[in-house]
């Protein structure tokens, strides 16, 4: 009789030992996929992908802010491959605010002294913007 209960408990002991190592087989799987999940979506959304173009309003063509950013393009062209700066040659600054205001450039280089009215939804110069994509 002891010899029965002695088998049955080391049956037990086998078959919690064989749950244990399959958990753990199972684990180890669920970690790999995890791992190779995650490596091929970091693979994925970090693949060749065309660069953000920055278009650049600056002023007139050859204006010391003109020939500026134009160098400034040519640095950023050699050391990323995500960015370019697209110059655009424009009239004044006026016309680089103006362009501002109606989202046809990225940035552009104005003077600090030059007065500035930014489109806002509330302002009664940007009524035009409220019915576009701009999302207000």
């Amino acid at each position: 009789m002891a010899n029965d209960s002695t088998r049955n408990i080391a049956s037990d002991a086998n078959l919690t030992s064989q749950r244990n190592r399959q958990g753990r087989r199972f684990a180890i799987l669920a970690v790999l996929l995890a791992i190779a999940g995650a490596v091929g979506g970091w693979f994925w959304l970090n693949r060749d992908q065309a660069p953000v173009v920055l278009t650049v309003a600056t002023g007139p063509f050859g204006s010391d802010a003109h020939v500026l950013m134009s160098e400034v393009a040519d640095v950023v062209e050699r050391h990323s491959d995500t960015l370019r700066l697209s110059v655009r040659a424009t009239r004044d600054p006026s016309q680089n605010i103006a362009l501002l205001n109606r989202s046809q450039i990225d940035t552009a280089v104005i003077r600090a002294d030059t007065p500035v009215v930014a489109c806002r939804p509330w302002h009664p110069v940007c009524d035009h913007h409220r019915d576009s994509d701009v999302g207000w």
